[in-house]
């Protein structure tokens, strides 16, 4: 269960990166939308550290 997980957390992440750059927006400017540093941000994109729904809900707001 918890590679099914893992997999599809490397799926979102892959599509929030083609989107990211479908937009021609930065990870600097994702960044300060999300209220968090471009390196934390950029750990997000290489799979370092856990994406947080409550992170990509509070910008859709």
């Amino acid at each position: 269960m918890e590679d099914v997980l893992r997999l599809s957390e490397k799926h979102v992440i892959g599509n929030i990166r083609k989107i990211r750059e479908y937009r021609a927006y930065t990870q600097e400017y994702l960044a300060a939308k999300l209220k968090i540093s471009q390196n934390a941000y950029r750990k997000i994109e290489i799979g370092d550290s856990k994406l947080m729904i409550a992170w990509i809900l509070h910008y859709e707001a």
